[in-house]
């Protein structure tokens, strides 16, 4: 945030009424004192007791330190109330700019490549020359899992008039936090209902990206620039179709844009590994070049066409389907392995422990590879948590649903006093029929149903067993800030397992440690 945004410090009001109260106290203590002098004279005088004085002062005593104390409470209970008043306004502040900044935000936008649905969005209007000053710090690859879409990260209606979009509560979190780091978002879907790495998927995404980045008049950023390992007929051939590309995009291109990729499941898999076979679209494939060619292919994606080289990638709930020996060829060709986050539950103790065996292989193999991991636990669920996780999706929760919805689960002994869940809404239990029954109408705002449903989807989070999280969204925002290459400074030494902390757990989290 902006130091502009951290409100002034003003003068304590309550500090007035704490000195004028301490006054008014010593004044009692004082009055106090002389009533009980002039009352002690009049009762030896009548010949009172001789311990009436000493009670009198003892309980003068106890009631000036009664008022003491009140004071002391009023002005911390005072000095409270203004620094949360303090704090509410920067945050009101802070909102407001992200809102003015959402609000000038272009709408998203939308093509089909081959068969492929292809949404998109800036995080401003990059043609717009007033924010020429503005600071695009990459694009980033957004892919889905298995059974979802590309529409997924969008909401419904509005200027993209899509229908079918889910905007679904952790994808929609992902999404917009990126945006207001300053990132663009391309989300691509796959051909069939899950990824097919070895075919014509990533020709497609390829050929989206250079759609994409022409349209936005962007420039590929190479982390790395390749040099052909020898100096072969192929090799250079490959190497001017290369210089050809980017000179074709260097002639429009307004802004250096590196690339990033960010997926969960089957998306996360590909995340890990389209390095490499953007590297060789179409080489990558299993196609032929006619195949490629009636699918209306330009020539320039043959071998390595495609200039796009990735900076940073985050595979959610995924491991890398490559062996290290097959890495180790493709770095011995040049082909190098960017930085990349390997995101897991902690509860999948079997994918945990492939992606730390595969680590060890790699980082055997390369220990120049930056290869840090986080690990997701349980989340808690209380009240409001269905109203906070959907604020920003294609279904709103209100805060009243949210809160019955939390009752009935609660009933259902789906949940426990900690608010974790106790089992996993997977299974057999029928917690939607038990929310049908109990939430009037909730299917007017949800489906309920597995991988359309943003209830479900939050509960599969809450679970802790793979689901598209949002939770490490910003320690992956800071991971590809700290590798992209536009950053003057060089990244720090990173340890190839421990570049990033695990999850702690603890408060509303446990189990991600």
């Amino acid at each position: 945030e902006s130091p502009g945004l951290v409100p002034k410090a003003k003068p304590e009001p309550q500090l007035q009424f704490q000195l004028s109260a301490a006054a008014a106290a010593a004044a009692m203590q004082r009055r106090g004192g002389d009533a009980a002098q002039a009352n002690g004279h009049m009762n030896g005088r009548a010949g009172a007791p001789a311990g009436a004085s000493d009670r009198f002062r003892k309980l003068a005593g106890k009631g000036i330190a009664a008022l003491l104390c009140a004071a002391l409470f009023m002005g911390a209970a005072v000095r409270q109330a203004a620094l949360q008043a303090q704090e509410t306004e920067t945050e009101t502040q802070i909102a407001m700019l992200l809102s003015e900044k959402s609000s000038l935000r272009p709408p998203p936008r939308r093509l089909t490549v081959h068969q492929h649905g292809v949404f998109w969005q800036m995080p401003f209007d990059l043609h717009d020359e007033k924010m020429k000053n503005e600071v695009l710090n990459g694009v980033v690859l957004l892919l889905h899992g298995c059974n979802h879409k590309a529409a997924d990260w969008f909401n419904p209606g509005g200027e993209l008039g899509c229908d079918y979009c889910l905007g679904l509560p952790e994808e929609r979190q992902i999404a917009r936090k990126l945006l207001d780091a300053g990132f663009g978002i391309v989300a691509v879907k796959s051909e069939l209902d899950c990824w097919r790495p070895h075919r014509t998927d990533v020709v497609a995404i390829a050929r989206a990206l250079e759609e994409i980045y022409g349209t936005e008049n962007l420039l590929p950023v190479d982390p790395d620039p390749w040099v052909p390992p020898e100096a072969s007929e192929g090799a250079d051939g490959d190497e001017r179709r290369l210089r050809g590309n980017r000179q074709l995009l260097e002639e429009q291109a307004q802004r250096p844009a590196p690339l990033f990729v960010f997926g969960a499941s089957i998306g996360g898999t590909l995340a890990a590994s389209i390095f490499w076979k953007l590297f060789l679209v179409p080489k990558a494939t299993t196609g032929s070049d006619w195949l490629m060619e009636a699918r209306g292919l330009p020539q320039s994606f043959y071998g390595v066409g495609t200039p796009f080289r990735v900076s940073g990638a985050v595979a959610e709930i995924a491991n890398l389907n490559m062996d290290a020996a097959a890495h180790f060829d493709l770095h011995q060709k040049g082909v190098k392995m960017p930085p990349t986050m390997f995101v897991y539950m902690a509860k999948d103790s079997f994918l945990k422990g492939k992606i730390l065996n595969q680590i060890d292989a790699l980082t055997s193999y390369n220990k120049e590879l930056t290869l840090p991991t986080v690990a997701l636990g349980e989340v808690a669920i209380d009240e409001g948590f269905f109203h906070e996780r959907t604020e920003f999706s294609g279904r709103p929760i209100s805060k009243d649903m949210s809160e019955a919805i939390f009752k009935s689960l609660k009933g259902f002994e789906m949940i426990d006093d900690d608010g974790f869940l106790l089992f996993d809404p997977r299974g057999e239990k029928n917690w939607r029929g038990v929310l049908i029954r109990d939430v009037p109408h909730i299917q007017q705002y949800d489906s309920l149903q597995a991988d359309r449903s943003g209830v479900s989807e939050l509960l599969n989070v809450a679970w802790g067993f793979h689901e598209m999280s949002s939770e490490p969204i910003d320690k992956a925002i800071a991971f590809f800030l700290k590798h992209s290459p536009l950053n003057p400074a060089p990244p720090s030494e990173e340890s190839p397992q421990g570049g990033v902390a695990p999850e702690e757990g603890g408060g509303t989290r446990r189990g991600g440690a």
